[in-house]
């Protein structure tokens, strides 16, 4: 028996707002408050705004399940990677990815 993991509304919101990959190709990277504007646009995009913060958690797990990916060691942007189409099956809230 196998635990199907679940993403709740926000990290659904931060997924979605993330440019799927096309053709074998890795999504366009995109910045944390971009992500904020996208997924959360009234609640603001500067650090210290919850917007701002719930992309910032949401990516931990989105990350961790091999969904999303950072650019680089500290480049601030992510970008959904061509193997998050595979990774997403069997992901309550990431279907159709």
């Amino acid at each position: 028996m196998s635990i199907r993991p679940k993403l709740n509304n926000k990290e659904i919101a931060v997924f979605w707002s993330l440019e799927p990959p096309r053709g074998g190709r890795d999504g366009a990277p995109r910045s944390i408050s971009d992500l904020a504007g996208a997924a959360f646009p009234k609640k603001g995009t500067s650090h210290a705004t919850k917007g701002n913060s719930w992309v910032r958690n949401s990516l931990r797990k989105l990350v961790k399940l091999g969904l999303v990916k950072g650019k680089g060691k500290r480049s601030g942007e992510y970008f959904r990677p061509a193997s998050s189409v595979e990774a997403a099956r069997g992901i309550e809230g990431a279907v159709g990815a």
